[in-house]
C-alpha cells in the first residue's frame, strides 16, 4: 500500500515538473517572420508576423489555440501531452484573470489586519452613504474585513473607510504626542 502511494506522489511531482517546463518549451520555439509562416497563419485566419514571435506569446493571441501552434510549426508536433497542452493554454489565455484573482486576494488579506477601532465613529467619514452608516454601526465591524462582507457595504465604501482610517489614526496619534 505504502509503495502504491510513493509511486503516486512521485508521478505527481514528475507531472508538476513537467507543467512547470511546458510553457518554457513554448517560450523557447520562435517563428521566425517569412513569407511561408505568414501564409500558414493567414490560412488559419491568424495576423502575419513582422517580427521573431515565439509560440508562447502566439498562443497568448484570441483565437489562438495550440492545434494552430502544431499547424505552424516546422515539423507539425510540438512535444507535450495532452494534458500538459490543456494546461498550457488555460494558463496563457487565464494568466490576466488569475494574476487580477490573485491580487485581489492578497489585497483582501491586507484589509483583514485592518483594525477598526471601538470608539470609531461611521457617521464621521465622509462620503459614507447614510444606509452603510448605520449597517455599520449597528453590527461594529472589528476589522475592514469584516465590513467588506456585510451586505450592502461597497468596495467604493471600504475605500473611503480605509483612508479614514488612516487618518483618524494619525490625527490620533498626533494629539497623543
Amino acid at each position: 500500500m505504502r509503495s502504491h502511494k510513493r509511486k503516486a506522489v512521485q508521478k505527481d511531482a514528475l507531472q508538476e515538473n513537467q507543467h512547470k517546463k511546458s510553457p518554457g518549451k513554448l517560450k523557447k520555439a520562435k517563428l521566425y517572420p517569412n513569407a511561408g509562416i505568414n501564409n500558414r497563419l493567414e490560412r488559419l485566419n491568424i495576423t502575419p508576423i513582422s517580427n521573431v514571435v515565439t509560440m508562447f506569446d502566439l498562443l497568448k493571441r484570441p483565437g489562438v489555440n495550440f492545434n494552430m501552434l502544431e499547424k505552424i510549426s516546422k515539423d507539425g508536433k510540438i512535444a507535450l501531452s495532452d494534458r500538459e497542452i490543456q494546461e498550457v493554454e488555460i494558463e496563457i489565455k487565464y494568466k490576466g484573470f488569475i494574476d487580477r484573482q490573485l491580487k485581489e486576494i492578497e489585497n483582501f488579506r491586507k484589509i483583514e489586519h485592518i483594525k477598526i477601532p471601538g470608539g470609531f465613529e461611521f457617521k464621521d467619514a465622509p462620503g459614507l452613504s447614510k444606509e452603510i452608516v448605520e449597517k455599520l454601526s449597528r453590527i461594529r465591524p472589528v476589522n475592514l474585513g469584516q465590513a467588506s462582507r456585510i451586505s450592502g457595504v461597497t468596495p467604493v465604501a471600504i475605500s473611503i473607510l480605509m483612508v479614514y482610517l488612516k487618518k483618524w489614526k494619525n490625527l490620533r496619534d498626533t494629539k497623543t504626542n
